[in-house]
């Protein structure tokens, strides 16, 4: 469909943008209805929409995964720190033994991960070795 002027009219999807990045922005559909210029009952129908849903759990996504990142460079500072004030003979003693066990406990986590990963990954091996093996006797 095109508009008067011969230019294509605006998509749905571009007309969500601003109701999406509001909706990532406020914590309520009156403030993001309101940020993005819109109504809030159309905002309500728009959040009905299978499409719109989908749209906006893409954003979501997108925002926690660029948090998840910036975790992740963070995380070498956040280990130098915990050595750091584990080593540190001027920290106090208690400061130096919780440095010390959230050291402990992240690297316990950390082994426990390595553990299920390992498992998994011999599990699926068995499901796709098993899989297979009843293909070939169909």
């Amino acid at each position: 469909m095109t508009s008067t002027n011969g230019s294509p009219k605006t998509s749905r999807k571009t007309r969500w943008d601003p109701a999406i990045l509001a909706m990532l922005q406020y914590a309520t559909r009156e403030e993001a209805a309101q940020a993005a210029g819109i109504n809030p009952a159309t905002l309500y129908r728009w959040q009905k929409d299978p499409q719109f849903q989908q749209a906006l759990l893409e954003a979501r996504r997108e925002v926690f995964g660029q948090a998840m990142g910036r975790l992740q460079h963070a995380a070498r500072m956040a280990v130098d720190t915990l050595i750091g004030i584990m080593n540190d003979p001027e920290a106090t003693a208690s400061g130096r033994v919780q440095a010390s066990k959230c050291v402990l406990e992240l690297s316990r986590k950390s082994l426990e991960l390595d553990d299920v990963k390992i498992r998994l990954a011999e599990l699926e091996s068995w499901k796709t070795a098993k899989d297979e093996g009843s293909d070939q006797h169909a």
